[in-house]
């Protein structure tokens, strides 16, 4: 009898132990306050986002304890991987500002191929709010909200980007260029026309 609820007793503290909240922390010390009974809300690439007795907080990945990271290991792993991609993608772009003055990274519609190059419209970009809300925006910059994303349409002005090859016309890209004067044509209906050239680096893609 003694060894049965022996058996019962073990079984119960390992489903206990199976079912535990993984999220339960319990105390941590932040930025000079103490927050009691914290659990994980959610985690990002900046993070982990706490709830506590006392309130909420945001806890950067470099200040969390071994601890999180190890019981948080995957997403501080993909969190890491993020930061070193954003930060190299960061430095490459500053060196091709520094190398080739003007330089843009651009969405671009092919409009005409020539041997040399294309030209192309510098598309503009808009801004289309998540289904359900108000909000409207033209423009670049800022994060995109949930349900809610860019779009590009043609802005009327042109480059010639010489250098550029494979592409065909109403095809639709992202290229790395920079400024160089003017360039010259004839288009395709046989008329002389004058456009800001752009020197074509590489494609790239968002």
């Amino acid at each position: 009898m003694k060894q049965y609820l022996f058996i019962v007793l073990a079984l119960s503290c390992s489903l206990f132990n199976s079912f535990a909240d993984d999220s339960d922390l319990g105390v941590i010390s932040f930025d000079g306050k103490t927050y009691a009974q914290c659990r994980v809300r959610s985690t990002t690439s900046e993070g982990v986002s706490i709830d506590s007795k006392n309130g909420s907080f945001t806890m950067p990945w470099e200040k969390t304890s071994w601890q999180i990271r190890s019981r948080y290991k995957k997403e501080y792993e993909e969190a890491m991987a993020s930061r070193k991609g954003a930060e190299q993608r960061s430095n490459e772009l500053q060196n091709l500002k520094q190398q080739y003055p003007g330089f843009e990274e651009a969405t671009v519609l092919v409009i005409q191929v020539f041997p040399n190059g294309a030209l192309v419209d510098r598309m503009k970009q808009g801004y289309v709010a998540p289904a359900g809300t108000s909000l409207s925006r033209l423009g670049g910059g800022g994060n995109v909200a949930a349900g809610g994303g860019y779009t590009y349409s043609p802005s009327g002005k042109k480059w010639f980007l010489e250098g550029i090859k494979d592409v065909a016309e109403d095809q639709q890209i992202e290229v790395q260029a920079y400024p160089k004067g003017t360039q010259t044509f004839t288009d395709s209906f046989n008329t002389s026309r004058t456009v800001e050239k752009w020197i074509f680096i590489k494609r790239t893609s968002k």
